[in-house]
């Protein structure tokens, strides 16, 4: 009876309790700094102004640290959340000294992912929203649907608040 308890204890410290306090920025007054680090990697990747804002804020609340986990194993990482299945490759086509690169420092986070939603966005002949959609499914799941309508309700979800938050975003953020 004790050790199940003791089981319960440690499960719930690490579901609910140990996240709280793993997340949380070091230091409070650093989101200010992540701010003009996305904005500075935004206008590297001539993406529109305030987006790379929104999509941090919505993957990680600016949280540098953040992971993203599913089952297991932690899928995406960092301010960006950059998808780890697919890190490497992303860091050496994106990153501008991939032999240094660390996920958890937000301006290389940021970087690669201005980079990569920057060409999401060409390569969807310009759609900001289309670009988004792939950003969070996937882009080779992105390319594969036939019709908006095939793309999941959770991606339409995604992409619409994005933009919905752009449209409320200013420099006082």
């Amino acid at each position: 009876m004790k050790f199940q308890k003791l089981l319960i204890m440690v499960a719930l410290w690490l579901a609910v309790i140990q996240p709280f306090f793993a997340e949380r920025p070091a230091d409070w007054h650093e989101s200010t700094k992540i701010k003009s680090i996305l904005t500075l990697q935004g206008e590297k990747a001539e993406l529109p102004r305030g987006l790379v804002h929104c999509v941090a804020y919505t993957e990680s609340r600016f949280i540098p640290t953040a992971r993203s986990k599913l089952v297991d194993t932690y899928r995406s990482c960092g301010i960006m959340q950059l998808y780890r299945k697919y890190i490497v490759s992303m860091v050496e086509t994106y990153s501008s000294n991939p032999d240094v690169f660390d996920w958890t420092n937000p301006s290389d986070n940021a970087e690669v992912g201005c980079e990569y939603l920057s060409y999401l966005i060409h390569k969807f002949g310009g759609s900001v929203w289309l670009g988004l959609c792939a950003y969070n499914m996937g882009e080779s799941d992105l390319s594969h649907i036939k019709s908006l309508d095939d793309i999941p309700q959770n991606c339409k979800d995604y992409a619409d608040g994005i933009l919905t938050m752009l449209d409320q975003w200013d420099e006082s953020w």
